[in-house]
């Protein structure tokens, strides 16, 4: 009845006692507990199906997201309430047969991949091989370029394996930057663009954490560079000096700043104020179904955005502010479950996207 044998499962199996189910989490490198997990349930019968962990903060306000498309779309269990519960969630299976559920609303190679086909005959876009990860994985980069070199711009997301709301919006960016339209015009005529969607490759396929794997994750790899995929970026972004960098992550499950849109500040931003900058451009273009305020942001020395202790040790953030020609070093938070009292869903992920693009374009005229 569950299994791990779908993409980036990572579920154990505990007890079944009927329409009663008892969970755990295969933690597998990390340091720590997180809240990451993926499996799929094949259901014998039509009936109400009881899940639950066996530990806390794993079950968002939303509840469990489930596809029933083998992971194309994705829906909350609890999409219009907020679900109290941290370690369970309820299932009402109409039929017998196969869905999917994960912590967040999953993405995927095989979404990524249909992106792909989506652009596949667009002018300006290409993608190219980064890098292999450490287990042979193709690393893609993602092109939208021209003939004549332009200021650069460099997005990156799945520095955590399991921070999937990044894709999402990187969707909608890159649909609002490639649309034959006046916006994408326009952004085009200004910038070069390049995505790295998968930082953490490997993660993201086999669905492991990420967060906090040992001795240290890729978003703390910008010193040592254990992970062939932030080598190859540090190495691109020494070469191609980028303008802008955006680094696009999840916070925390849920609770308090965690369950907002919010920036996380640079030390840079003392001297030069640029997340400051670029928060009030993307709060003028904010929309209801992607809410953004500046005052949730968290600035540099507040609560975890602090230096690591550990000289070893850098953020991808970081690593590019101690570069003057990054005009803008950003990095972002996208919650897995609700954007304030908004239901976080594909659509408006991707909305945020189409937000954030015209906040860069606001920013660089």
């Amino acid at each position: 009845m569950i299994s791990n044998n779908l993409p980036a499962g990572n579920i154990r199996e505990i007890a079944v006692n009927g329409n009663d189910i008892n969970l755990g989490v295969e933690l597998r490198d990390t340091t720590q507990d997180w809240f990451y997990w993926c499996f799929k349930a094949d259901f014998p019968a039509a009936g109400v199906f009881n899940f639950r962990f066996d530990a806390d903060s794993k079950v968002g306000t939303r509840g469990a997201a489930f596809s029933r498309d083998c992971g194309a779309n994705w829906a909350w269990t609890n999409p219009s309430a907020h679900h109290a519960d941290h370690r369970a969630f309820t299932y009402n299976a109409d039929a017998p047969g196969e869905v999917w559920f994960c912590m967040g609303l999953q993405y995927l190679t095989p979404q990524f991949d249909a992106f792909l086909a989506r652009h596949k005959n667009s002018p300006h876009f290409t993608t190219r091989e980064l890098c292999k990860s450490r287990k042979g994985r193709s690393v893609e980069m993602l092109e939208v370029m021209s003939c004549v070199e332009k200021p650069a711009i460099l997005l990156t997301a799945r520095h955590h394996a399991g921070e999937m709301m990044a894709n999402h919006a990187i969707e909608g960016l890159l649909d609002a930057v490639l649309a034959d339209e006046e916006f994408g015009r326009a952004f085009r005529e200004r910038f070069e663009l390049f995505v790295v969607p998968f930082m953490d490759k490997d993660g993201v396929v086999d669905g492991d954490q990420g967060k906090l794997r040992a001795p240290h994750d890729h978003n703390r790899d910008y010193v040592q560079f254990l992970y062939p995929e932030c080598a190859a970026v540090a190495g691109w972004v020494r070469c191609r000096k980028p303008w802008l960098t955006l680094d696009l992550h999840c916070p925390w499950i849920r609770h308090d700043r965690n369950e907002e849109i919010f920036m996380v500040h640079t030390w840079r931003d003392e001297i030069s104020d640029a997340t400051p900058r670029f928060s009030a451009a993307l709060a003028e273009v904010s929309t209801p179904d992607a809410p953004y305020d500046p005052k949730h942001d968290i600035k540099f020395g507040e609560s975890w955005n602090v230096k690591p202790e550990n000289n070893s040790e850098m953020s991808m953030k970081d690593f590019c502010a101690s570069f003057d020609f990054v005009k803008y070093p950003l990095s972002i938070e996208i919650p897995f479950a609700n954007f304030g009292a908004v239901t976080a869903e594909q659509s408006n992920a991707r909305a945020l996207g189409r937000n954030i693009a015209r906040a860069i374009l606001r920013v660089g005229r």
